[in-house]
């Protein structure tokens, strides 16, 4: 149980420290996702509140310009607004991490007790098809749990987010006035982006395992992957997952900010289906990729940072954990 806690606490704070250092390029993401409009709808934005963090002065002419002109207008516009929905974002993502990464291991250490004590695996490894459905389970269990803390996120980064004090304000004035359903919104898009750490994290520890075999076989046994190995590991397996469900993320991002009007599951992959057919219709193909070049820096850049902090953290704990055993075992034998 103990190291179970260890795996959610070390992959909690990952996650934040990366999110700390790159919050400004989530910002510009989010910006460059939501911010295409019809014609009409960009009069009447043109003449709401001009604190609103996802809208631009002109986001149809904006979205057609290249990545780093873009770049240079939202810093220049919002300026230290890119800030604006820093706790909330990192109070989601600490408690997705903590969620996910506990949840995993605490599954993954279950699952081997059990194969142990049947004598079919005793390698202390389980099989790929083992470590994508522990994946997915553990991120079903965090999506459904932590849906409302990033539906609070998104509501405190929009041009509503004046309206609320904090993350548990706004949950509790969503439920209230749009009820509680509201706080799902984006589930089925979640669900289906459950791939997305999965293949990450799978495709991670894969390639973690294939050159810890190719270092013992090439040099000294037991040595352990230094932290620029697990930098680009983490960044290679980060950037294919990034690019073939960003357009799920585009769609998510958006009905993030909606109001819930049912709760069916009919409902739900209509409302999916119409946002990426308004997407399509907004700005074709491209987008559907908005914001892209940006989510690709910054996932990439986090997810290195977050599993160098969480290797390297995760080692410490355990050590700490495992550290105060061994006296006590010596005094057990020595008696």
């Amino acid at each position: 149980m103990m190291e179970t806690l260890a795996h959610g606490i070390a992959g909690s704070a990952g996650g934040m420290l990366a999110m700390a250092l790159l919050y400004p390029l989530d910002q510009i993401k989010t910006i460059m996702q939501v911010e295409a409009r019809e014609p009409e709808e960009d009069k009447v934005e043109q003449q709401s509140d001009e604190t609103d963090v996802t809208k631009s002065k002109a986001p149809t002419k904006r979205a057609s310009r290249n990545f780093w002109t873009q770049v240079v207008e939202i810093l220049k516009e919002k300026k230290w607004k890119v800030y604006q929905g820093h706790v909330s974002t990192q109070v989601a993502l600490g408690g997705s991490n903590f969620v996910y990464f506990f949840c995993y291991n605490g599954l993954k250490t279950q699952l081997l007790k059990r194969l142990q004590q049947q004598n079919r695996q005793m390698s202390g490894n389980i099989t790929p098809v083992q470590n994508l459905v522990l994946s997915c389970l553990a991120g079903v269990i965090n999506v459904y749990i932590c849906a409302p803390l990033w539906v609070a996120n998104m509501r405190l980064k929009s041009r509503d987010a004046a309206k609320y004090s904090g993350v548990l304000d706004c949950v509790r004035k969503v439920t209230a006035n749009e009820g509680c359903f509201s706080l799902w919104n984006g589930t089925l898009a979640s669900l289906v982006l459950v791939s997305n750490p999965v293949i990450h994290y799978v495709s991670y520890e894969r390639m973690k395992i294939a050159l810890q075999k190719k270092r013992h076989a090439t040099g000294p046994a037991g040595a352990a992957l230094s932290a620029f190995d697990i930098f680009v590991l983490g960044a290679l397996a980060k950037s294919f997952t990034t690019v073939v469900t960003y357009p799920l993320q585009v769609a998510q991002s958006r009905m993030r900010v909606k109001q819930k009007t049912s709760k069916s599951v009919e409902a739900e992959v209509e409302g999916l289906t119409d946002c990426l057919a308004q997407i399509y219709a907004d700005r074709g193909l491209a987008g559907y990729f908005a914001g892209l070049q940006a989510k690709l820096l910054q996932t990439v850049l986090t997810a290195a940072i977050s599993l160098v902090t969480y290797e390297k953290l995760l080692a410490l704990i355990l050590l700490m954990i495992r550290q105060p055993a061994k006296p006590a075992l010596a005094q057990k034998a020595a008696a």
